[in-house]
């Protein structure tokens, strides 16, 4: 179902646009986003928010032009004898055969991260990364920021990630013992 109104449809994707840029621009700020990504990588996602607001940003006049052109040009109070519908830029109504419009699916679509990313809540890989991968758990300085403050848990709080950096980088001597 398509949405109709050209104001709604710029607030919408300016709002979705806006939206995504806040979530990446949390992420980062709390240091989650190197749960997922490597540090080195954390400035293409500052970019892509800054990238994302800047786009939402340039809706805001859109809605103002989708106002005034629909306001200024109505085709049933007059003649087109006396002047060229080149004049109302009607060229630019043609769009080849195919819609720019948005639609309620499309919306659900580019939401779909951000309301993943706020119902499930951050964390590091859990024991499904170690089952499946070969992990090198010997390096802690080389860690993520994000993976490093997880190893200063409690012992009742860490999974089985933080017990496996627990095991390469400490004395077993210091772990037995531990309650886990």
């Amino acid at each position: 179902m398509k949405i109709t109104n050209p104001r709604l449809q710029s607030a919408l994707k300016s709002l979705a646009l806006f939206g995504l840029a806040i979530f990446l621009y949390t992420r980062i700020v709390n240091g989650s986003l190197l749960f997922y990504i490597n540090e080195r990588f954390a400035w293409f996602t500052l970019a892509a928010a800054i990238g994302l607001a800047l786009v939402a940003v340039s809706y805001q006049p859109a809605w103002r032009r989708v106002a005034h052109r629909d306001d200024a040009h109505e085709h049933a109070d007059h003649e087109h004898a006396d002047h060229a519908h080149a004049e109302h830029e009607h060229a630019a109504h043609e769009q080849a055969g195919h819609d720019h419009g948005l639609s309620w699916r499309g919306l659900f679509i580019v939401m779909l991260p951000v309301m993943l990313g706020i119902l499930i809540p951050p964390r590091p890989l859990g024991v499904s990364a170690l089952a499946t991968r070969e992990v090198s758990v010997g390096a802690v300085a080389g860690m993520p920021a994000a993976i490093r403050a997880a190893t200063a848990k409690t012992d009742a709080e860490k999974n089985i990630l933080d017990w496996a950096y627990e095991f390469q980088s400490a004395d077993l001597k210091q772990v037995v013992g531990r309650e886990a």
